[in-house]
């Protein structure tokens, strides 16, 4: 009889899955956050070259919206330029992409960049 129980609790079959089983939820947490930063990464990327296509499209007078929209396909991105004497400024916001994940899920976190280029010697007049 005392055999058998020495044989039982001595045996460490099976006890590998079990310990991976525990830690699956930890290992797929750690690897959404990693994913989490690197969208917010692209979004923070995507903003800034939207805002210096923004001011580039501006100091030359064109487009400034439809030069932010191709620099950020598939965001719904605002441009709002500001003109200061022979400078234009313009600041792009973009929504922050999110894993979904039904814990946290912020969906209004705006990511901001913003631009300033010198203005071309012609003067924009605007329809």
């Amino acid at each position: 009889m005392f055999q058998r129980i020495k044989t039982l609790a001595g045996r460490q079959d099976g006890i590998e899955v079990i310990e991976f089983i525990a830690l699956l939820p930890l290992l797929i947490m750690v690897a959404l956050i990693i994913f989490q930063v690197m969208l917010g990464g692209f979004t923070i990327m995507t903003a800034m070259s939207a805002a210096r296509e923004g001011a580039r499209a501006a100091a030359v007078c064109g487009n400034i919206g439809e030069a932010v929209t191709r620099a950020s396909p598939g965001f719904s991105a605002t441009a709002i330029p500001e003109y200061s004497g022979d400078y234009v400024k313009v600041t792009v916001t973009l929504p922050l992409l999110t894993v979904p994940n039904p814990f946290f899920s912020p969906k209004d976190v705006p990511i901001q960049a913003s631009a300033t280029m010198r203005r071309e010697q012609m003067r924009c007049t605007f329809r």
